[in-house]
């Protein structure tokens, strides 16, 4: 025990546990309990303790230290006398217990205890006295008697009395002297009790040196100092232990170790099945007198040779197991420490060999390190006890694989570090290869594929390792268990990098996937014999009597059930082994690929034929620890990417996305040869990125292809960040990918997605969408266009997310890939002909919006469908973008810049009606995945307008099935009387005191198709397409007459143009088909409303022209303003349904009422529109012009069907408004929306002026209506132009300004206006006449009177003359004179 305690720290603790197994030490559990109250210096915790080791032990030790507590010491002298011969250890307790007292300087002193061993001593001298004359049999006796038969303190056969009084008091001080290392009162207390010990002469000075420590003897005065004395005990040590007499060298020992040796190898070899005689052994020690430790040396040595020399490992096994029973005589710590220095010693002699320069020994490591584990397999030893003599810790392994993997990351930073200062002639060759050209012939540069690492490179780096020699010893004998547990256990120090790991698991792994890989190659085989045989020669089948089982079940579905029938169990072995094994499994290229075959074998037969249970969490680990990092370190590796990604595949995105994260930021980060690879592909990615252009796109496609099989992950990360600094990389990129794997393109999904979620720069830049993020968006639509089968799921559930985060930048994906992939696009400027078939069914716009049907790709659009379908995203994606909408406006953050705001709110907007419409337009059956009424606008909270427009198409279908059933009929039905309750609900019930809730519902639930038939534009198409039919036919008939061309060439040409002409011929006849199918919806549309129309008219209790106004100014407000600002076709629907309105509710509606509202507060309207709500609400004062300047250029059409209706009533006992009259409420309408547009003309904020830019430019074919609202607002859109900064601004205000300069001409003027009016134009023709006839009377007069005064100048003229000739003579004297005058 004291040995033990003073080479090893944690003594106490060891002691604590040996006393709780076997109370081998008199005092152990004295210890034990003091160190459980941490020695607390008082008497009552003596007596506690003294208390509580009654418990423990039967000694009546408490009860003596209470007498000596008490005062009674003599009673105590005699009671310790008694104990001395009957009950040693109870005596050797009260020693500790009474030093301790005298430490603790309790009611006990130096000088008392000096005493009471004085007559201790004389009494041990009496006693041994009396033993010497009986023949020692006193001391049998007490050695029998003694209280558990046997002493802890090492007590000798044949030990004197005094001895055992001096071993038993030594050791309690020793005891003390290490509970008080620290100086103190205690320690003092100690040291004075041994130097009056030492004074008084009481035990020897030697044998103090015997027990105490250096320290303490050097306190007490024992020895000069602790160095010096340990020195000299080194010496003495080693002249005892280590040295021997030449004779006995020369003779004896070495004779010894010749006969054990020779007696154990006669017994053991692999060839023997002999044991070895103990007797032999014990008798070879006695006679020669060997050492116990040489003879377990020697020992291990001939058996660990024997098993090495064995043939197989159940041999070796065999040998051990049947010499058990001697290795079983040795101390097992004996073995362990033996085992120990052999370890020791081996690596020792590795360092030799290497300073040397030669290699080191691995075979002699297995062999030792197989022949342990055999032994603990055995269990003659236990592993726990060996880890501590093996090499490294795991803390060194641990430091050690840090250093590496930074020695990596600094060769990784190499790569990618250029020198500014380094000229061509200093470039290695390696870099001059950099330079070169990649593609060099018809082979690839080298530098492009540069080579991984070898493997022992990085053995090399991670050093010897003992602990791995073991794990791969166990592997070798199949102990898995303990295998497995010491892989966990040090996986931090890769284990797996060293080769007898390595080579062990590969074994194993081989054991594992070799039948059931044998067994898919034999499945192949017949699946393949099976096609061959089915196909017959010359390629055509065979019969049909072997594609049938002996159950009439196909063949096909016979093998698939055998190979699920294969695999019936899962083989969790295999699922363990391989996360151990780790990227290590690349070394051996074959066993990877069977590997990854029989994993994909695995997860087919768990989720597609349901035989068992597949632990997901085990499949990543298999994933990302071992196939994908392995996949990695293999260059080019297509052939293995496909399995892998055939077991990818059917796991959901969500798993294959954080697999994905796991492999790119767990393994490229801590794994040595990932960190150099991922650096060489980035290296090399760069490279290629900076090089690519339109030029050169087919070169590099299979080069990044290449590159991507093996390490998608970090290609893809260098691509997508180019993509997003460089936008014009877009389609260059999406070429680039022509070539790339499957798994690729899901990584490559994945990549896209992490960094639009976490980048850190920001999706808005202030002026819009930030040109990263529409670059990524970009490219999603185009590359989910190009590659089909590639899962968009993940995206689609991304713009969710970030919905619901309230981040609306990102809708640009969605309408991305809508757009790309349907070719529907939203929000463009539309020509009058795309405006005109808005109301036409499919095939008309088709017609118009060519471009939609030129761009889509249908294999994408089913499968973009479907992601929305089958994700279960099609009510969230439209709940988001509509809650998102109203967040923008009412609940979002104060905007500087309402253009932002506004851009924002319309692209939102026209995400929603382009995500609607691909719905409308692609899903099968859109009313079962659409919701009701009330779940969205009650438990979602959409507003009205876009839960009817999202469920439009389920109304309209119940709608028009109504109309079919009920033919003709006045009242509601029933299908159509289930939505009133929820109508009506919608709204206060004092609106629906002045509005219809069957007109309201009429309203919201039709469209422009039901309502109004664009007939011109049917015709338009048509024609044109019948012209182009004419042209075709004529090109038939040229190129069937042509004698010029070959016959190929012209069977091809008229093959081609017959093509054509039979496309042209359908498109024609859809279109008549069209036309003919929605002039009959109309027309029963009509008729329903024209029966309806007087029940709409009959609410509300007031007077008709009040309830008409009533009903007007609600239904505005509730209605056509919502609507009207959703998008042009619903602005263009509002404007017709006013129309029909007007002309079939005469009696409850008023639409000179409707406009004076719209013309006053047109300002407020313009105002309060986003960029495409005002195009939306020219567009609907575009077509309510446009009809009413019809009305007001056709007199007779107005005075049959317009002038009489009540709806044009201006009060409530006017007469029917003439057409006069009409036009000028037209011109006072013109006059307030000239007004209104010029107020926000001059408006200071830009947007105002925007939105009345666009409604004017929206306008410019029927507004200004007269030549006098145009010179207001020429004169502000002058200013604009002139004074305004903002450029697009000012471009607008151009635009408009050329617009109106070529249509002021044909504006008229309000006289010429009003002349549209048969009457006033009478009137006017004859007021000009009289004017004329007024004009020549005057001029008759003024021709008159210049006659008559043209005859009185002649007269004077004439008198004048004569005055003149008479004075001549008269004057001539003055004539001087009258020139001075002059």
């Amino acid at each position: 025990l004291r040995v033990y305690t003073r080479t090893t720290p944690t003594s106490l603790q060891h002691v604590q546990g040996c006393s709780a197994s076997r109370r081998s030490h008199p005092f152990a559990a004295l210890l034990t309990h003091a160190r459980a109250t941490q020695y607390t210096r008082s008497i009552h915790v003596v007596r506690t303790l003294a208390e509580t080791m009654e418990v423990d032990t039967p000694s009546p030790v408490a009860a003596h230290v209470l007498k000596w507590a008490d005062g009674g010491s003599d009673a105590c002298l005699e009671d310790a006398k008694r104990m001395f011969t009957e009950d040693q250890d109870g005596f050797s307790q009260l020693l500790v217990h009474l030093v301790r007292c005298v430490v603790a300087e309790e009611e006990l002193s130096s000088e008392q205890m000096v005493n009471f061993l004085l007559e201790l001593y004389d009494f041990a001298s009496t006693l041994a006295e009396e033993s010497a004359e009986e023949g020692g049999a006193s001391g049998d006796k007490m050695a029998a008697e003694g209280a558990g038969g046997s002493s802890a303190s090492g007590e000798k056969e044949g030990e004197s009395a005094t001895d055992v009084v001096t071993t038993f008091f030594l050791d309690a001080v020793w005891v003390m002297d290490l509970m008080h290392e620290k100086a103190g009162p205690p320690r003092t207390r100690l040291v004075e009790l041994m130097r009056a010990v030492k004074e008084a002469e009481v035990i020897a000075a030697a044998r103090m040196r015997e027990v105490l420590e250096p320290e303490f003897l050097a306190e007490i005065k024992v020895v000069a100092s602790a160095q010096s004395f340990q020195r000299s005990l080194r010496v003495v040590n080693t002249r005892r232990h280590m040295h021997q007499p030449i004779e006995f060298l020369m003779s004896d020992e070495s004779e010894g170790f010749a006969k054990l040796y020779v007696a154990l190898a006669f017994h053991i070899g692999p060839a023997l099945d002999g044991t070895v005689s103990i007797a032999q052994v014990k008798e070879v020690m006695g006679m020669f007198h060997i050492a116990p430790m040489r003879v377990i040396d020697i020992t291990l040595y001939v058996l660990m040779n024997a098993a090495a020399g064995c043939g197989d490992a159940q041999q070796a096994r065999a040998l051990v197991a049947r010499h058990r029973p001697l290795l079983l005589e040795f101390d097992a710590n004996a073995l362990v420490q033996v085992l120990g220095f052999m370890f020791k010693r081996h690596e020792e002699e590795t360092l030799e060999a290497l300073a040397a320069g030669a290699a080191w020994d691995v075979a002699a490591m297995q062999i030792l390190a197989r022949f342990t584990v055999l032994l603990v397999v055995e269990e003659v030893v236990d592993m726990e006890h060996i880890l501590p003599y093996l090499t490294p810790t795991q803390a060194q392994m641990q430091r050690r694989k840090a250093e590496v993997t930074k020695k990596a990351a600094l060769l990784a930073r190499s790569l990618t570090t250029i020198n500014l200062n380094q000229d061509e002639s200093e470039k290695t060759s390696e870099e001059a290869a950099d330079d070169a050209p990649p593609y060099v012939g018809n082979t690839l540069s080298a530098s492009l594929y540069p080579a991984v690492p070898e493997f022992p490179a990085l053995e090399r780096e991670m050093g010897r390792n003992q602990v791995f020699e073991i794990i791969g010893a166990l592997l070798f004998y199949h102990e898995n268990e303990r295998a497995l547990e010491m892989l966990s256990r040090f996986r931090d120090g890769m284990p797996c990098s060293h080769p007898s790991v390595r080579e062990s698991l590969a074994m194993q792994l081989s054991m594992l996937v070799q039948p059931m890989y044998d067994a898919y190659r034999a499945r192949e085989a017949k699946a393949r014999a099976h096609a061959k045989s089915s196909g017959g020669g010359g390629g055509k089948p065979k019969a049909a009597e072997g594609k049938k089982g002996g159950d009439g079940m196909d063949v096909e579905a016979e093998e698939a059930e055998s190979a699920a029938g294969e695999l019936s169990t899962f083989p969790s072995q295999l699922f363990q082994l391989l996360p151990l094994i780790g990227a290590e499994l690349h070394t051996s290229t074959p066993l990877f690929y069977k590997v990854a075959v029989v994993v994909r074998e695995v997860v087919t037969a768990a989720i597609t034929h349901k035989r068992f249970e597949l632990p997901q969490r085990e499949l990543e680990a298999v994933l990302v620890h071992s196939l994908l990092p392995c996949l990695s370190l293999t260059a080019s590796a297509y052939a293995i990417a496909q399995p892998i990604w055939d077991t990818l595949r059917v796991l959901p995105y969500v798993v294959r996305y954080r697999i994905y994260f796991h492999w790119r930021h767990s393994k490229y980060d801590s794994h040595p040869l990932l960190v150099i690879v991922g650096a060489k592909a980035l290296h090399e990615t760069r490279k290629i990125m900076g090089r690519v252009a339109r030029e050169n796109i087919k070169v590099y496609q299979r080069i990044i292809a290449k590159m991507s099989h093996s390490n998608p992950v970090v290609v893809f990360e260098k691509v997508v960040e180019n993509m997003q600094s460089y936008g014009n990389l877009v389609p260059l990129v999406n070429d680039l990918l022509r070539f790339v794997s499957p798994l690729s393109h899901d990584v490559l999904v994945y990549v896209l997605l992490h960094e639009m979620a976490s980048s850190a720069k920001p999706k808005m830049d202030g002026i819009g969408v930030a040109s990263w993020l529409s670059s990524l968006a970009q490219f999603c639509g185009i590359f989910f266009r190009k590659h089909a089968s590639v899962d968009v799921g993940g995206v689609l559930q991304y713009v969710a997310n970030q919905l619901k985060n309230s981040s609306s930048a990102d809708l640009l994906v969605l309408r991305q890939l809508i757009t790309q992939i349907s070719g529907m696009e939203v929000g463009e400027q539309l020509t009058e002909s795309q405006v005109g078939a808005l109301a036409g069914g499919t095939q008309l716009r088709a017609e118009a919006f060519p471009g939609e049907q030129a761009k889509a790709a249908k294999r994408s659009v089913v499968r973009l469908r479907d992601a929305i379908v089958d994700g279960a995203l099609t009510v969230p994606l439209f709940v988001l973008m509509a809650r998102q909408r109203t967040a923008l406006v009412y609940h979002g953050k104060s905007e500087k810049h309402l253009k932002l705001m506004s851009q924002r709110l319309d692209d939102c907007q026209h995400t929603i009606v382009q995500y609607v419409e691909f719905l409308h337009a692609h899903a099968h059956s859109f009313e079962t995945i659409a919701v009701g009424l009330d779940v969205l606008i009650d438990k979602f909270g959409v507003e009205v307008a876009d839960a009817f427009f999202f469920v439009r198409p389920v109304l309209a279908k119940l709608y028009r099935d109504d109309i079919h059933a009920k033919e003709g009929s006045g009242g509601e039905s029933d299908t159509r009387g289930e939505l009133m309750p929820l109508v009506e609900s919608l709204h206060p019930a004092h609106v629906w005191e002045s509005l219809s809730p069957h007109l309201f519902a009429s309203f919201w639930s039709l469209s422009l198709y039901d309502i109004q038939e664009p007939g011109d534009v049917y015709n338009s198409y048509i024609e044109k397409l019948e012209g182009e039919l004419l042209e075709e036919r004529a090109k038939g008939k040229a190129a069937a007459a042509a004698n010029n061309m070959k016959e190929e060439d012209k069977k091809r040409a008229v093959k081609d143009i017959d093509k054509r002409t039979r496309a042209l011929e359908t498109r024609i006849a859809k279109l008549k088909c069209e036309k003919k199918d929605q002039h009959a919806m109309v027309k029963h549309v009509l008729e329903r409303i024209r029966a309806s129309a007087g029940q709409w008219a009959e609410v509300g209790s007031s007077t008709p022209f009040t309830r008409a106004k009533n009903a007007t100014e609600m239904f505005l407000r509730i209605c056509v303003l919502p609507r009207c600002l959703y998008s042009p076709a619903d602005a263009l629907f509002c404007a017709q349904f006013i129309h029909v309105l007007s002309m079939e509710m005469p009696g409850g509606f008023n639409t000179l009422h409707l406009m004076n509202i719209v013309a006053k507060e047109l300002s407020k309207i313009v105002c309060a529109c986003s960029e495409a709500e005002a195009q939306c609400v020219g567009l609907f004062l575009n077509h309510l012009l446009r009809t009413f300047m019809q009305w007001a250029d056709d007199e007779q059409y107005y005075t049959e069907h317009i002038g009489g209706l009540t709806s044009f009533l201006a009060r409530p006992d006017a007469p029917p408004l003439p057409h006069y009259e009409f036009l000028e409420v037209l011109r006072s309408y013109a006059r307030c929306f000239s007004d209104a547009l010029t107020k926000c003309l001059s408006s200071p904020e830009p947007l105002h002026i925007r939105n009345a830019l666009y409604l004017c430019t929206t306008m410019i074919d029927v507004f200004p209506v007269v030549l006098s609202n145009v010179t207001k607002l020429v004169r502000q859109v002058n200013h604009i132009v002139e004074n305004d900064k903002r450029g697009d601004v000012k471009l607008l205000a151009n635009r408009y300004r050329a617009q109106l300069q070529a249509r002021t001409p044909n504006i008229p003027t309000r006289e010429s206006f009003r002349c549209k009016n048969a009457d006033y134009k009478k009137k006017a023709e004859e007021r000009l006449k009289l004017e004329e006839e007024q004009k020549k009377k005057e001029e008759e007069q003024k021709k008159s009177k210049k006659k008559r005064k043209s005859k009185k100048s002649d007269s004077s003229k004439s008198s004048k003359s004569s005055e003149s000739s008479s004075s001549k003579k008269s004057d001539a004297g003055d004539k001087y004179a009258i020139s001075l005058a002059l």
